[in-house]
């Protein structure tokens, strides 16, 4: 991707108003989730400023297209780079990088769980920097509910001073449900099960052998029958003794957004491996994390690093 030194500059302008806006980096996963799952973008010109690129295009005898948006003021980027061509020294707004040994100390500290969980110290969290926390915490937000947007900067400070207290939280936020017990120190991220009623967790249909991304959070493949997949909520009781034994592993607050698998006789199973059913599922939390973190810092470890088999 052509984006540049300028683009950084207005990212800057633009978090100062919308604090959760994103930062543009070298190698970073794509914005498309699920369907870009394994996608990397490569930005090799940030070092470059965007009038040096232009003429360098003209001293090869290229042209280039202006999108029209680029000026209209209706878009807060158009309206970030009209005040830098009015000001036009770099801004930078004191961000946490990638590297940063604060913020990456604290996201790999963050555990993932095969019922679609993230974990985390609480004790780690309120020790790391504010801005490593803040970071780290928005990236499990958006990864545990399955979404893209990330959480708006008050809620995202009235979140982390409930958790900093040491009292109970039980919270939702980006369609996560965080949880952690009082004076406990697990802090726990996982899909709200009461998104269903707004929306969320759709039922998606397979046919046999086919595979998608169920609440872009898990990875699911039919076997050799055709079925759907829902989340558990109230079909718990439809499950046989052995998925429910299987089932008290997981803490009760997430199970009703774990998926199960419908076969054509109305038959309700645990895909596997949280249960025997006629799929097989694989969470993508860690995957997402790791990314969404820049843990992931070239394609040799797509196929390394924890979770991220593709």
């Amino acid at each position: 991707m052509g984006h540049t030194a300028d683009d950084i500059a207005e990212s800057a302008l633009i978090r100062a108003a919308t604090p959760s806006h994103g930062r543009l980096r070298a190698w970073g996963p794509s914005p498309a989730w699920p369907d870009g799952r394994g996608v990397f973008l490569l930005r090799p010109l940030l070092g470059a400023r965007r009038a040096d690129l232009r003429a360098w295009l003209s001293t090869q005898g290229e042209t280039w297209l202006e999108d029209p948006s680029n000026v209209d003021p209706r878009f807060a980027r158009s309206r970030a780079r009209a005040a830098l061509a009015v000001e036009p020294g770099l801004r930078e707004d004191g961000a946490l990088s990638d590297d940063d040994p604060s913020f990456q100390r604290l996201a790999r500290q963050v555990e993932a769980t095969e019922d679609g969980r993230l974990t985390l110290s609480r004790t780690a969290l309120v020790l790391a920097p504010a801005g490593a926390a803040r970071r780290v915490v928005a990236a499990a937000l958006v990864c545990a509910g399955g979404g893209s947007r990330p959480p708006r900067g008050e809620s995202l400070s009235r979140l982390l001073g409930t958790v900093a207290s040491g009292e109970t939280v039980t919270a939702t936020l980006c369609g996560a449900r965080v949880v952690a017990a009082a004076g406990g120190d697990a802090i726990g991220f996982g899909r709200d099960a009461g998104e269903r009623a707004r929306g969320g967790l759709a039922t998606l249909s397979l046919p046999a052998g086919g595979d998608a991304v169920f609440d872009g959070r898990f990875a699911i493949q039919a076997l050799s029958s055709p079925v759907r997949v829902v989340p558990l909520a109230d079909l718990i009781g439809q499950l046989d003794p052995a998925d429910r034994l299987r089932l008290g592993a997981c803490p009760a607050w997430v199970r009703g957004a774990v998926p199960v698998v419908v076969d054509s006789g109305g038959l309700v199973r645990l895909p596997a491996p949280l249960g025997n059913g006629p799929a097989v599922v694989r969470s993508l939390l860690g995957q997402r994390f790791a990314a969404a973190c820049g843990l992931i810092a070239g394609e040799v470890e797509l196929a390394t690093s924890r979770d991220m088999a593709l």
